[in-house]
């Protein structure tokens, strides 16, 4: 019977461990092999044994890679490309773990992947120890052992460097440039073995991004809140607010100081909401993307009894995510964070400027996915989606026939006739679609606002304004059709056409005075990557966590604790 210890997934490593005692196990096409490797051991003087072994132990591992030998651990993709092949074939099948410092180094790096959100049981660390602890018999088990530390080196460091999941597995709209293009990890392997420098490749490969390195900290003191047991959960009961004397007020305090919070110092009644402690619950409030009033009402209660292994769980999602596109970032770059409503332009890799946004709704969501913003329309027209036609202009237009003339739309056909909406079948529209274009005219009302940022894209999505700017005061700001409504986008205009003299302030205010509509193109091009953040580091080192308002996090986390 065999054991799997790996599975094809994410990986290009695939082993099977059998039964050592299997009497079988040896009986191959590669038994003349071994029993001549071990005739020459035999006869080799003792100034050559080593040379030898070596040569004996790459003869075995090529002959392994080959499949000519039944095995207690067969590679089972043998592919020229697997990580493997190439690792071996970069040094001539020869054995890689004869130095007793580096496989210290491998079996450390293993044991830290926990501080990465990752688990040691993905790179076998109990098989490994096992192995270790066991003199090898023949040329074989020693070359099973050299291929099961290279299998298990080569696991680590994609993940490291790279993500454990393929996010285009779980999001089929992921576009993202492969993070491992043009990358050649087992090259990179072999060399620092090589040079004696495999500590130094580890290193290299973890993630050094702010970002980054603060979610680890953040991992990092959550689990030690987690040793101790945790934060107390708050009870039910009336809403806390400033001033109030309640019994639970001395808990609020203990559960705000776990979470550095609170800072204060307790003095007379610690029954009592203190002014400290309502600036504590605001600090709380504004980490957890809830209103921060300093009042303890149903949401912040529900957001302070989340376990710490929840939070725990979502900054090992959020480190994931980091290490799918923080990687080499480009210096200059926009960013949409979707749970977190906000955007940000990104100049020489410092925040230039940040602004709240409104994403799609649940059932209209905003799609992760990769941008090139290449122009800027001031004034422009709106061409309704033809899904909102059918499912909301359509009715509208049957309930009251000026629906479409308030708001200020127009209907054209294929060949540019405008036509008279009172002449068209809206029953019919509702059922079989529309055979015409609906547009709304530039002006106040337009949903697009004064102005909308282009960024070409399958999902038709893009960054515009919008005249209702009342909900840009909400919390929670899921209310679009998918596109990205930007809180002030006339700063962002300005600060995108920055570069060019004829675009300043007073020029971009006199074109939108005018009401024509007028396309400005962006010299050069500007990434746009509109993202999906549950976790976020503020601008003092801390994490605010978000509400997974489209629920991605489970099956990023799923995959995660899946063991291969």
């Amino acid at each position: 019977m065999s054991r799997r210890l790996e599975r094809r997934g994410h990986d290009d490593v695939d082993m099977v461990v059998n039964d050592r005692n299997d009497p079988a196990r040896r009986i191959g096409r590669g038994q003349w092999f071994v029993a001549a490797a071990l005739l020459i051991a035999t006869t080799m003087t003792a100034s050559t044994a080593a040379s030898a072994d070596a040569r004996i132990t790459a003869a075995a591992i090529e002959s392994l890679l080959n499949g000519n030998v039944q095995s207690a651990l067969a590679v089972i993709d043998r592919r020229p490309e697997s990580f493997v092949s190439r690792f071996y074939g970069a040094r001539q099948h020869r054995p890689a773990w004869t130095r007793t410092g580096d496989i210290d180094t491998l079996l450390r790096a293993i044991r830290s992947v926990a501080a990465h959100g990752l688990k040691p049981a993905d790179y076998h660390l109990q098989l490994l120890e096992r192995l270790l602890s066991e003199a090898p018999r023949d040329a074989i088990q020693e070359a099973e052992r050299d291929l099961a530390l290279s299998a298990a080196a080569g696991r680590l460091l994609r993940h490291v460097r790279f993500g454990k999941v393929n996010p285009s597995s779980l999001d089929p709209d992921w576009n993202f440039t492969a993070p491992s293009e043009g990358i050649d990890l087992a090259t990179e392997l072999a060399a620092a073995m090589d040079a004696g420098r495999l500590e130094a490749l580890f290193e290299r490969v973890q993630n050094h991004n702010p970002y980054y390195l603060t979610l680890k900290t953040a991992l990092r003191s959550h689990r030690e809140l987690a040793s101790t047991g945790g934060w107390p959960m708050m009870p039910d009961g009336a809403t806390l607010r400033p001033g109030m004397t309640d019994p639970r007020v001395q808990l609020l305090r203990t559960r705000l100081r776990m979470s550095g919070d609170y800072t204060g110092i307790e003095s007379g009644d610690v029954r009592f909401f203190d002014p400290g402690l309502a600036e504590a619950v605001k600090s709380f409030q504004h980490r957890h993307g809830i209103e921060p009033d300093g009042v303890v009402g149903r949401n912040t209660l529900a957001a302070l009894n989340v376990p710490v292994e929840e939070r725990i769980d979502q900054l090992r999602v959020n480190l994931e995510r980091a290490r799918w596109v923080l990687r080499d970032p480009d210096r200059d770059f926009i960013v949409v964070n979707i749970a977190g409503y906000y955007v940000e332009v990104v100049r020489e890799g410092a925040v230039a400027w940040e602004q709240r946004v409104i994403v799609g709704k649940s059932y209209h969501r905003t799609p992760v996915f990769r941008g090139e913003m290449n122009h800027v329309v001031f004034n422009p027209d709106w061409t309704v989606p033809t899904s909102i036609v059918v499912n909301e202009f359509a009715p509208e237009m049957m309930r009251d026939p000026t629906y479409l003339q308030r708001g200020n739309f127009y209907l054209r056909d294929g060949r540019g006739n405008v036509l008279d909406p009172r002449s068209v079948d809206w029953a019919r529209v509702a059922r079989s679609g529309p055979d015409f274009t609906v547009i709304q005219r530039p002006g106040e009302d337009n949903a697009l606002g004064r102005v909308k940022f282009m960024f070409p894209n399958r999902h038709a999505v893009y960054l515009h304004d919008t005249p209702s700017h009342d909900l840009f005061d909400r919390t929670e700001r899921a209310f679009s059709h998918g596109c990205i409504r930007v809180e002030r986008p006339l700063e962002l205009a300005s600060l995108l056409l920055g570069n060019d003299p004829r675009w300043n302030v007073e020029a971009i205010e006199s074109v939108i005075a005018e009401g024509e509509t007028t396309r400005v193109d962006l010299m050069p091009t500007l990434p746009v990557l509109v993202l999906y953040w549950t976790v976020d580091p503020d601008l003092n080192g801390n994490v605010r966590f978000y509400p997974d308002i489209y629920g991605r996090d489970e099956a990023v986390l799923r995959a995660l604790n899946a063991i291969h």
